[in-house]
C-alpha cells in the first residue's frame, strides 16, 4: 500500500521478508520508480487509526462536554482536538491528567499526541491510562510509552471497558510533551443518547464555508449565542449560505432545523435547499423548497427522508423585496446527522488527524477512476473508443503520457454535434480523412457543425499551471526563511515537460506575480526568486488567491495554487468575490498553513480553499512539513 501523503518523483523502498518454521529468514528489496499521474492500480482508504477505533466518538472532547476535574487550566488544551505549533505541549511531571467523559461510554482504546511547539517528544516516555465509574476507583487499563515523533499514536484495549472517567498519568518527573489525550468508544455506539449529532454547530466543528450577502460574523447561525448581526441585502439579492461539517467530510443527514429570530420581519418564509458531494461551489442537487414558519422563535425541521450522503448544504432565499433591507439570518440552524450505527458511522468519530475522509469513503470506498479501456488502448486514431449517444462516458488523459481518442458516427441527416466537457483538457476534432474541424467551447460544451459519417475526437491534457503563493507578514516572521526555503524547492521540481510556474508572494490587493508569464524553465524561476528584494509585508490571503486566479483564468489546463500562510488573513472584505472567481475558475488550492493563532477559524479557512476542486490541506510548524 502506497500512503497518500508519499514523494513524488523519489522511489520508495519496497522489501519483503518471509521465512519456514524452522529456517532462516529471507529478504528482498529493490526501489520501485513512482509516475507523478499514474493510473492508480486497486485504490482504497487507509486510516492510521486502528480499525477498533476508526469512526468512534472521542468522549474526552471538550466539545462534547468532557472536561479536565482537577489540575493546571492549560490541561484543558488536550481535550480541544487541535495541536497547534503555537501551544506549548511540554508539561512538567509528574503529569495527571484526570477527564470526566462526555457521558458514560463503552470505551474501545485510547488516542495520544505529542505534536506543538516544543516538536514532538524526543524520547519514549512510559505512562498508564485507568479508567473508573466514578471517579474515584480506578482500574489501570494501558501501561506503555509514548513513542517519539509527530502524529497520534493509538492503544487499543483487548477488550471494551464501561467508564465515565479517564485518567492519562506520566509519573517520573521528566518534561512531558503531550498535546492531545482521545478516549475512543467503540464505534457505531451512542453514548450521547439515541439523537443524531448536530453537524453544524460549531462545537462540532461545523462551518458556514461562505454567504452572500458576506456575513463577518456567522458563529452565532451554528451555536447557542442568539440572534447575531444584521446584514444589508438588495431588493433583487438572493440570500445564500453554505454549510460544511467537521473537516469537509460526508455525512448522512436525516434533518435540518431553523429557528427564526427574535423580529418577525427578519423572518424567512421558505429556503430553497440544495447538497453536493463534490465542493463547496457545487455541482448540486436540488432537495426542494423548505416552507418555514414565520413566528418569531419558531422552529421549523425539514426531514431529509433518503438519509443520503451529503458532504456541503447549500440554503438560498430568493424572496421579493421592493428595497433595500437590513435583516437577520437565523437564530439557530441545526443539520442533524443520521444516528450512528454499525452500518453508518459518525463525521464526527475518528477518521485519522484532520483527515475529510470519513464514515462514507469507510463504507463506499473510492471510486475506481481508471477502466480497462483507459489503460492505453484507446491513445491513437486508429484505436478509438466509440462515444455513443446520450450517454456519459469517462476518461483519463495526462501530459505526455496518455490521451484519449474518441470516434463518434454521426447519422444521416445530422449535421452538428455537442459534447459536454469536463476537465482541463485540450481537444481536437477531425473528420473521417483526418482533416481538422473547427469547434468551440462554451460553458464546458463542444459544438462544431459536420457532415453525416464518421468524426474523431481527440483529448489531450495541456501542461498544468502552478502558482506558488506566500505570507511574508510579520505574524510568520519567525518561519520566514523556512518558507523561502520551500518555495526555492519547488523552483528546482519544476517539471519543464509537465508544467509551467509562477511566484506570488503576498502584496495586497494590488499585488501581481514576480515574472509577467507563466515558466517551465527552474532555473529561470530560481533567478527570478533570487531577484525579488522581498519587500512586500501582507496578510491578504484573499487578495493573493484572487490575482492568482484573475491571470490564471485564461491559461489552458489543470490550474493548481499552492498556498503557504498562518492564514491571519486582513481581506475578509473580499470573500464574496473571492468564492465567485472560485466558482468560475475552480483551481485547485493546496494550503499549507502554519498552524498558530486561532486555530479553529484559521483552519476553517484552509480547509474551505483546499476544497474547491479536489485540492487538499494540511498544517505544518516544521521544515519537514514544508518540505513533504
Amino acid at each position: 500500500t502506497v500512503p497518500e501523503d508519499a514523494w513524488a518523483n523519489q522511489p520508495p523502498h519496497v522489501s519483503l521478508a518471509a521465512s519456514r518454521a524452522g529456517s532462516a529468514v529471507s529478504a528482498a528489496h529493490t526501489l520501485v520508480d513512482p509516475v507523478c499521474g499514474a493510473p492508480p492500480v486497486d485504490p482504497r482508504v487507509v486510516w492510521d487509526t486502528p480499525e477498533a477505533l476508526l469512526g468512534g466518538l472521542n468522549v474526552a472532547a471538550s466539545s462534547l462536554g468532557a472536561e479536565v476535574v482537577q489540575g493546571d487550566r492549560r490541561l484543558a488544551e488536550l481535550l480541544d482536538g487541535f495541536t497547534p505549533s503555537s501551544a506549548s505541549n511540554k508539561h512538567r511531571g509528574p503529569l495527571d491528567v484526570p477527564v470526566r467523559l462526555a457521558a458514560p461510554a463503552r470505551v474501545a482504546g485510547f488516542l495520544l499526541d505529542s505534536d506543538g511547539n516544543y516538536g514532538p517528544t524526543p524520547f519514549p516516555r512510559p505512562f498508564t491510562i485507568a479508567l473508573s465509574s466514578d471517579g474515584q476507583t480506578w482500574s489501570e487499563v494501558v501501561t506503555g510509552d509514548l513513542a517519539p515523533g509527530a502524529g497520534e499514536q493509538s492503544f487499543v484495549l483487548p477488550s471494551p471497558v464501561q467508564a465515565a472517567f479517564a485518567r492519562l498519568r506520566f509519573a517520573d518527573g521528566a518534561d512531558v510533551h503531550i498535546s492531545e489525550f482521545k478516549v475512543v468508544a467503540v464505534p457505531g455506539s451512542r453514548p450521547l443518547g439515541e439523537q443524531g449529532h448536530d453537524l453544524a454547530s460549531t462545537a462540532n466543528d461545523g462551518r458556514l464555508v461562505h454567504t452572500a450577502p458576506y456575513v463577518g460574523n456567522f458563529d452565532h447561525m451554528l451555536s447557542d449565542q442568539g440572534d447575531g448581526p444584521r446584514i444589508k441585502v438588495g431588493p433583487e439579492a438572493p440570500i445564500e449560505m453554505v454549510v460544511a461539517f467537521r473537516h469537509h467530510r460526508a455525512a448522512r443527514v436525516e434533518a435540518l432545523e431553523w429557528t427564526q429570530p427574535a423580529r418577525p420581519e427578519d423572518a424567512r418564509t421558505e429556503l430553497s435547499v440544495f447538497t453536493s458531494m463534490a465542493s463547496p461551489v457545487g455541482p448540486w442537487t436540488r432537495v426542494g423548497t423548505w416552507t418555514l414558519d414565520p413566528a418569531p422563535g419558531s422552529t421549523s425541521r425539514l426531514e431529509m427522508l433518503s438519509g443520503g450522503w451529503t458532504r456541503y448544504v447549500r440554503l438560498v432565499n430568493d424572496e421579493e423585496r421592493g428595497e433595500p433591507v437590513w435583516t437577520r439570518l437565523a437564530s439557530r440552524l441545526r443539520i442533524i446527522e443520521r444516528p450512528a450505527g454499525p452500518d453508518a458511522l459518525s463525521a464526527l468519530g475518528e477518521w485519522d488527524k484532520y483527515d475529510p475522509l470519513g464514515p462514507y469513503e469507510a463504507q463506499e470506498g473510492v471510486a475506481q477512476r481508471v477502466t480497462d479501456t483507459e489503460r492505453g488502448e484507446d491513445d491513437t486514431r486508429a484505436t478509438a473508443r466509440s462515444l455513443p449517444l446520450e450517454a456519459l462516458t469517462s476518461g483519463a488523459v495526462s501530459v505526455d503520457v496518455d490521451e484519449d481518442w474518441y470516434r463518434i458516427d454521426v447519422p444521416a441527416g445530422a449535421n452538428r454535434v455537442a459534447v459536454v466537457i469536463e476537465g482541463d483538457v485540450r481537444t481536437e476534432l477531425q473528420d473521417g480523412r483526418g482533416n481538422a474541424l473547427p469547434h468551440r467551447i462554451t460553458d464546458g460544451v463542444l459544438t462544431a457543425e459536420v457532415q453525416s459519417g464518421v468524426v474523431y475526437l481527440r483529448v489531450t491534457e495541456p501542461k498544468r499551471n502552478v502558482a506558488m503563493s506566500w505570507d511574508q507578514s510579520g505574524s510568520v516572521g519567525q518561519y520566514v526563511e523556512r518558507i523561502y526555503q520551500s518555495v526555492r524547492e519547488f523552483t528546482r521540481g519544476v517539471d519543464p515537460a509537465v508544467e509551467t510556474a509562477n511566484l506570488l508572494p503576498f502584496q495586497g490587493p494590488e499585488g501581481a506575480f514576480l515574472s509577467p508569464d507563466f515558466l517551465d524553465d527552474p532555473i529561470a524561476l530560481q533567478r527570478v526568486l533570487t531577484d525579488y528584494d522581498r519587500s512586500a509585508s501582507s496578510s491578504e490571503a484573499e487578495s493573493a488567491l484572487l490575482t492568482a486566479m484573475e491571470q490564471m483564468e485564461v491559461l489552458d489546463g489543470t490550474k493548481a495554487i499552492l498556498l503557504l500562510t498562518d492564514a491571519e488573513t486582513h481581506s475578509n472584505r473580499r470573500t464574496p468575490e473571492l468564492w465567485q472567481r472560485f466558482s468560475r475558475v475552480r483551481p485547485r488550492v493546496f494550503t499549507m498553513e502554519l498552524h498558530i493563532g486561532n486555530v479553529q477559524w484559521h483552519q476553517h479557512l484552509m480547509e474551505d480553499w483546499a476544497n474547491i476542486d479536489a485540492g487538499h490541506y494540511t498544517p505544518f510548524g516544521s521544515m519537514s512539513s514544508l518540505d513533504a
